[in-house]
C-alpha cells in the first residue's frame, strides 16, 4: 500500500547506543503498520566467561519481546519467525529450548537458516 511506511510508527531501540546505530545506519528495532508489526533481527552472542548458548538466547528473547510490548503486543501475537544461525547442528537445541519458554500453541511458522556470518554490535562477527 503506497505511503505505508510514512504513516507507520517506527520504534527505534530504547538503550541510546543503540539507537544511535540505529540511526546512522537507517533502520528501527519494528515497524507497526496498520494491524502489521515488523521486527529487525535480533543479534547476541556468547559473552566472555559464558559456555551455555541458552544464555545468548535468553537476552534474545528478551530483547525481541520488549520491543513487543512497546509494540502492543506480545509473543502470543507472532505468526512467522525467521532465525539465522552460523550453525545450525549445534546452535538448534538451545534455540529450541529457550523459543519453547516463550512461543506456545499454536506454533508461528518458522524458518532457520544457516549464514556464514551475522553483524554483532555493528561489526561483522
Amino acid at each position: 500500500m503506497p505511503g505505508a511506511r510514512q504513516q507507520a510508527k517506527a520504534l527505534m531501540d530504547e538503550d541510546p547506543n543503540m539507537a544511535k546505530l540505529e540511526e546512522e545506519w537507517g533502520f528501527s528495532d519494528a515497524m507497526v503498520v496498520g494491524d502489521a508489526i515488523y521486527l529487525s533481527g535480533v543479534i547476541v552472542s556468547i559473552r566472555d566467561g559464558e559456555r551455555d548458548l541458552k544464555l545468548a538466547y535468553e537476552r534474545a528473547f528478551e530483547r525481541i519481546g520488549a520491543t513487543l510490548k512497546r509494540a502492543g503486543v506480545t509473543w502470543d501475537d507472532v505468526v512467522d519467525i525467521t532465525s539465522f544461525h552460523t550453525d545450525l547442528a549445534t546452535q538448534m537445541p538451545a534455540i529450541v529450548a529457550v523459543k519453547n519458554k516463550y512461543v506456545k500453541r499454536p506454533f508461528p511458522a518458522w524458518t532457520a537458516i544457516q549464514v556464514s556470518r551475522l553483524m554483532v554490535d555493528g561489526r561483522a562477527a
